[in-house]
């Protein structure tokens, strides 16, 4: 990637060629570099596609599960009727951490990765070195929950 850096009226620095904007954190951490993006984008890519495997699994083995009430015990179809409900709502979260993956992946392409949707400040390196597909900085996911 071709760089060249432009001062932005005091807020930062804005990277060129693709666009990727990094603002001065406020809060305490190092900044991203081009490397640190890349890096991110590789463990994306790679926790995407497992997760994609596990949920085309997960979707898959649940299709044999059929309850067949004339052949089971009352409990045994709540057990597998609490099974089900449990194997749904893990899906959900599979296909709803996918969703925050691939946005995160779209913001990387569009350059704005790394800059809080809340208040367009820098995510600290360390929030997205424990959560990638994060698109808040600490102070505004508290402020949001």
């Amino acid at each position: 990637m071709n760089l060249a850096i432009i001062q932005a009226e005091g807020t930062g620095i804005q990277l060129g060629a693709g666009q990727i904007r990094y603002h001065k954190a406020v809060d305490k951490g190092a900044s991203m570099t081009e490397s640190d993006v890349k890096r991110m984008q590789a463990l994306l890519a790679d926790e995407l596609a497992t997760l994609t495997e596990t949920l085309e699994a997960s979707l898959e083995s649940a299709k044999g599960t059929a309850l067949d009430q004339a052949r089971i015990g009352r409990l045994s179809r709540m057990d597998a009727l609490q099974s089900q409900a449990m194997a749904q709502g893990a899906n959900r979260r599979l296909a709803e951490d996918i969703t925050a993956i691939r946005a995160a992946l779209e913001r990387i392409e569009r350059g704005t990765y790394g800059i809080c949707a809340g208040c367009d400040r820098e995510i600290d390196l360390m929030r997205l070195e424990v959560y990638p597909a994060t698109e808040r900085c600490l102070p505004c996911a508290k402020r949001r929950e």
